[in-house]
């Protein structure tokens, strides 16, 4: 279960989201710091929305989201309706300045696996 509202001792029980974000760098940052305060509160399994939920994000904020999502007990990419799509085969086609013959699909399919490897240590 996963909820915005929380008491005390919902860490027990469900894990922590911090809401509907936006899609900018400020939301990333402030993000790290929610997930940090709602871990010291006694809600291990915590996290945002990555890439943002509400807005357009660009594709450097998108991949620069996943690699933080990584390390991030709980994270998942998703966003409103209205906005352009934000999955990483979205990116497929556009390339990386200054790095050669990568996209940024690229990128963020080396977070969600860098991730997968992460995971067994988030969950013990």
């Amino acid at each position: 279960m996963i909820t915005t509202s929380s008491f005390a001792g919902t860490g027990q029980f469900a894990s922590h989201s911090l809401g509907e974000n936006n899609s900018t760098f400020q939301s990333l940052k402030k993000s790290v710091t929610g997930i940090m305060l709602s871990n010291m509160f006694g809600m291990p399994l915590s996290g945002a929305p990555i890439c943002g939920y509400n807005g357009n994000t660009t594709a450097e904020l998108c991949a620069r989201w996943h690699y933080l999502g990584a390390f991030q007990p709980l994270s998942w990419n998703h966003n409103s309706k209205d906005a352009v799509d934000q999955d990483p085969l979205a990116f497929k086609d556009m390339k990386v300045p200054g790095m050669t013959n990568n996209t940024y699909m690229d990128l963020m399919t080396g977070a969600i696996k860098m991730k997968y490897q992460l995971m067994r240590y988030f969950y013990t």
